[in-house]
């Protein structure tokens, strides 16, 4: 199974060329765009005329009832705004773009977005006192000491607003009608704050959720929910069986 985001027409025969060179049967099953919708309706409570949002690195794809539209700029692009915000590395932007941050005060203790303060599970080194930070991959990763944790709240939610709800504003602009339900499906779909950002920016009434692809499946398929990841690759197999 090989996802393109090819649509009919002419020189988009991606399954002819595969053939050839593969020197296999090849058929064409879905668009990527409309594999992750049959994916994201495997999400309990899914509607018919849920519009799935796929979120990825590159593009946001918005995929309704009757049509699609692939919008660039996504994950990739919200890493480069924090790393030029803040003049950090990419590597480090994919972490502190993620969610909450506190502030070191020296040792365990810390200063969190919402003002409140505890200790951290284990002692801080000793140049981060005074420093944002938050969880890394080998633990607390420090980031920065221009702003407060509430100010730098406020920022990195008006940049995912700049990138991802300004993206799916126009998107849905070109849709002739306004969605009832949002499915938001996608690696990027993990991070809690995006849901909030993408409902604040729609019309209220409208319901927004994070897609738990294959939990609506029951016996027809074996294995775990794969919560909001592998839409497409799900939607995939369900659209060539």
């Amino acid at each position: 199974l090989v996802a393109s985001l090819a649509g009919p027409g002419p020189g988009t025969d991606v399954s002819g060329i595969l053939g050839d060179l593969l020197g296999v049967p090849t058929r064409t099953v879905l668009t990527e765009p409309a594999a992750a919708r049959l994916g994201a309706s495997t999400s309990p409570g899914a509607r018919g005329d849920a519009v799935v949002i796929d979120v990825g690195a590159g593009t946001i794809d918005v995929i309704g009832p009757g049509g699609e539209v692939v919008a660039a700029g996504a994950g990739d692009l919200l890493t480069g705004a924090v790393a030029e915000t803040l003049g950090i590395p990419r590597a480090a932007a994919d972490w502190v773009k993620r969610g909450p941050c506190v502030r070191v005060e020296g040792g365990q203790r810390f200063e969190a977005e919402d003002g409140s303060r505890g200790f951290l599970d284990r002692p801080a080194p000793a140049a981060a006192a005074g420093m944002l930070g938050v969880p890394g991959p080998t633990g607390l990763l420090p980031f920065g000491r221009g702003q407060a944790p509430g100010e730098w709240r406020a920022l990195r939610l008006r940049l995912k607003e700049a990138v991802f709800a300004a993206n799916l504003r126009r998107a849905l602009s070109s849709m002739s009608s306004v969605p009832q339900q949002v499915l938001v499906v996608g690696g990027p779909a993990g991070d809690d704050e995006l849901v909030g950002v993408l409902s604040r920016s729609l019309p209220g009434g409208v319901a927004v959720g994070r897609g738990n692809v294959g939990a609506a499946l029951g016996g027809q398929a074996d294995g775990t929910p794969l919560g909001p990841r592998h839409a497409a690759a799900l939607g995939l197999g369900l659209g060539g069986g």
